[in-house]
């Protein structure tokens, strides 16, 4: 009987440990590779998730190229009237909350369903917001983050359109598509792209060509790029890696006429000097 009991000590040891709980070294193991598969997999996610949302900004910008090109052909070739501070009119008719504020206009979708653009936008006003600018006003999450170029004035009242014309002394504006074909390429001209909401207030991105300035602050929404729309109705995204990569995003910080360090030197205002107008 004794011998029995001997045999039988090491079968049960082994029982108990094939139903028992994990060692420490086992544990050790199981989260280590769970470490490293997470350490693969998240990256590639963001990734994603980063490719997704520029995907739906280049919609987005891609459906206002349609509608500016179609409201031309309707239009006698006019480009589509921008929206200068404090005029109810132009393609996004008036102006938003001071940067952060609460102006009516920051949530209320009247405005973008009796604009210029409602009848080629149609209730797709979402067209008009960049998926990745995430960061309310005061009174809620904005309508628009974009902006047009402020040297296509479009079929603006002379009256307004004639103090705009002398913004940027020596500089071109556009009132047709026609304007461009003896100077600046349509495929070169952008119409509409991301303002960041430290600046935003109007439609009309302001751009300084005559010195490195930036009066309004193009935004770097998508890992420090924005997408643009131009008038030959192409989009794409512009990869920025001067001044407009450190533009602050947080909450009530307000940043205009931003001076960049590089001066004339600043690639990102270089890029905008070649896409924006010509002399």
């Amino acid at each position: 009987m004794k011998k029995t009991g001997l045999l039988a000590r090491p079968l049960l040891r082994s029982v108990r440990a094939k139903g028992g709980a994990f060692t420490l070294i086992e544990l050790l193991v199981v989260i280590a590779i769970i470490a490293v598969l997470a350490a693969i997999l998240l990256p590639a996610l963001a990734a994603a998730k980063a490719k997704a949302i520029t995907t739906q900004d280049l919609g987005n910008k891609k459906q206002l190229a349609i509608a500016c090109s179609i409201y031309s052909n309707d239009s006698d070739d006019y480009l589509v009237p921008n929206a200068a501070a404090g005029e109810n009119y132009g393609w996004c008719c008036g102006t938003m909350g001071e940067n952060w504020g609460v102006a009516p206009g920051n949530i209320d979708p009247n405005a973008y369903e009796t604009n210029c653009l409602a009848p080629y936008v149609g209730n797709q006003i979402m067209a008009y917001k960049c998926p990745a600018d995430n960061i309310p006003s005061a009174n809620g999450d904005r309508i628009r983050s974009v902006s047009m170029n402020c040297f296509m004035l479009g079929n603006l009242p002379k009256n307004v359109a004639t103090p705009l014309i002398g913004y940027n002394p020596g500089w071109k504006t556009f009132s047709k598509t026609t304007d461009l074909r003896s100077s600046l390429r349509p495929s070169d001209a952008w119409v509409f792209a991301d303002e960041s909401m430290c600046s935003l207030n109007d439609g009309y991105l302001q751009n300084g060509l005559n010195s490195p300035i930036f009066p309004d602050i193009p935004a770097a929404y998508h890992g420090r790029s924005n997408c643009f729309s131009f008038v030959d109705g192409h989009v794409e995204i512009h990869k920025w890696s001067g001044a407009l990569t450190g533009v602050p995003y947080a909450l009530n910080v307000v940043e205009q006429n931003l001076v960049p360090k590089l001066g004339a030197q600043d690639p990102d205002w270089l890029w905008l000097l070649a896409h924006s107008s010509n002399r």
